[in-house]
């Protein structure tokens, strides 16, 4: 019966190593990218955090950076399209529906530069989605092993099979 148990535990300890090894992403609308290494508690976004994760593999590392670097482009041409935005609105609803001549040339151009935000910002997600994919099909054990449990009645004993894919 010990033997049973000690592959047991041998068992549980590799699921528990194997599943620490990779990354987790989760998307909200209001809060942005969460991630998480246990699938459990997720954490908001830091890409300190997951370029220290991610050292071992050059690509995954590269795409991180393209993501930072297009979020970034996306934040530069937001802010001010928001403002642009924002200011002919809020003026026409302070003055009591007061149209100024400059304000229709302001929505067109903050409407642009907020599209082209948009596009960025779309470009930025599917490149930190593309890096975490390369990172866990590079690196992740559970991509490589499967594992299996069993119990047979006759001989009252458990069987673990491992199949490693290379």
């Amino acid at each position: 019966m010990s033997r049973s148990l000690n592959l047991l535990i041998f068992f549980l300890m590799i699921s528990s190593t194997m599943f620490s090894q990779s990354i987790f992403l989760k998307k909200s609308f209001f809060s942005g990218y969460k991630y998480s290494t246990d699938s459990i508690s997720y954490v908001d976004l830091d890409v300190d955090n997951l370029e220290e994760i991610m050292s071992n593999n050059e690509e995954s590392l590269d795409l991180l950076n393209s993501y930072t670097t297009n979020s970034t482009v996306s934040k530069i041409f937001g802010y001010p399209g928001g403002f642009l935005i924002g200011w002919p609105l809020g003026g026409y609803l302070g003055s009591g529906g007061e149209w100024k001549d400059g304000y229709t040339t302001m929505l067109i151009v903050g409407g642009g530069l907020t599209l082209v935000s948009i596009i960025f910002e779309s470009i930025a997600d599917n490149k930190l989605e593309e890096s975490v994919s390369k990172y866990n099909s590079t690196n992740s054990v559970i991509s490589k092993v499967q594992f299996g449990l069993g119990y047979c009645k006759e001989s009252k004993n458990f069987s673990i099979a491992i199949q490693s894919r290379l």
